[in-house]
């Protein structure tokens, strides 16, 4: 017996037999209260190596002895945030969100749509017609008495409502949509057209864009948000959940730009069953300093976080994430491409009025795809 196994004998014999007693390769109350300290900024994926979907996959399998957990694995974001240096591992099998269990198409009723006005109804249907004519003839009740002639303020019908709508959808169309009212509806010097001025004058179309309204302005007041606890939140994060809220645990992917992501949406998400993949500036406090280093010479910035992604894309030697974004964010980009040309949106000084210009120019999109595709 040489000196060094007589050395570890005694100092096994020196050892108490404590509730601390250390077995193998566990780590000391040192280190197990650095790893305490760790686990709260650990999702449950950082913690097992893997992601929970893999884990309820993989019950049959035994299961791996624990690793011991040290600091130097992982980056500390500036608020305490934990990033683990080593990716999860991948066992091979089709995770359960990349599973999708609901081919897109049209569904129901859109299946039956192949006329454009038709497809455009299934958007801005009846009752949406009745509701903006509804409250924007409260809103005339009260404009009325600043007109001396009555019909300059008559009240509106469904039928008046879809030739107002009719007019932003063709002046979107023919590109006219920033030029002035007098231009458009100009028939004297032909500048403007004829399915517009034919339909209503330009001092009507003026008129029903000042008193067009999306709500009944006489109870705005008691249906304000009120003030304290429980007061709606317009936080990105919150805002993010109630938007994702009717695609939350259907295993689909959200790309979101970096207005949107952080690492919170990113495990909220997850937790319900999405996954999200987007980009992430350095200057938020969550992203490590390390990956903040500004070098003359660097191949891969970090600049992405997802939940969806193992850590490369064998046949383009890039991070898997990275094609996934570039291949996904272009849905955004591609959709206002498509309503740029035909752009109904006006200057207004009014926000409702700009968010109801948006979804027109979405609806007359959407309509247009469901036309193409029942005729293929």
């Amino acid at each position: 017996m040489d000196s060094r196994e007589i050395a570890q004998i005694e100092a096994w014999l020196a050892e108490d037999d404590s509730e601390n007693e250390v077995f193998g390769d566990q780590p000391s109350s040192n280190e197990e209260e650095d790893h305490l300290e760790e686990s709260d900024h650990q999702s449950e994926s950082e913690q097992d190596g893997k992601l929970p979907s893999e884990t309820s996959a993989d019950n049959s399998e035994p299961e791996e002895p624990p690793q011991r957990v040290r600091r130097t694995d992982f980056y500390a974001g500036v608020d305490g945030t934990m990033w683990s240096k080593t990716a999860p591992l991948n066992r091979g099998r089709t995770r359960s969100h990349n599973i999708v269990f609901v081919p897109p198409g049209p569904k129901g009723i859109a299946q039956q749509k192949t006329a454009i006005p038709d497809c455009l109804s299934l958007f801005v249907d009846d009752n949406i017609i009745e509701l903006l004519s509804k409250y924007t003839n409260i809103k005339i009740d009260y404009l009325k008495d600043k007109y001396s002639r009555q019909r300059d303020s008559n009240p509106t019908d469904h039928i008046e409502m879809r030739g107002y709508i009719g007019i932003l959808l063709m002046a979107g169309v023919m590109k006219m949509s920033r030029l002035n009212t007098d231009q458009i509806f100009d028939h004297v010097k032909h500048t403007g057209i004829d399915a517009i001025y034919l339909t209503m004058s330009e001092q009507r179309f003026k008129f029903l864009t000042r008193a067009l309204r999306f709500d009944n302005i006489e109870n705005r007041h008691d249906r304000a948000q009120p003030e304290g606890p429980f007061r709606l939140s317009n936080e990105r994060h919150d805002v993010i959940m109630r938007m994702a809220r009717p695609v939350l645990g259907k295993h689909l992917n959200i790309t979101m730009d970096n207005w949107f992501s952080s690492q919170r949406v990113a495990k909220q998400l997850f937790e319900n069953g999405t996954t999200m993949v987007g980009t992430m500036r350095r200057d938020k406090r969550e992203v490590p300093c390390e990956f903040c280093v500004e070098e003359e010479i660097l191949y891969f910035l970090p600049s992405l976080v997802s939940t969806n992604h193992a850590l490369w894309c064998r046949d383009r030697q890039k991070p898997e994430i990275t094609t996934y974004y570039n291949r996904t964010k272009n849905g955004v980009d591609l959709v206002d491409k498509m309503c740029s040309l035909h752009d109904i949106l006006r200057n207004s000084r009014r926000w409702p009025v700009t968010v109801f210009y948006d979804l027109l120019n979405l609806s007359a999109l959407n309509a247009l795809y469901l036309h193409r595709k029942q005729k293929l």
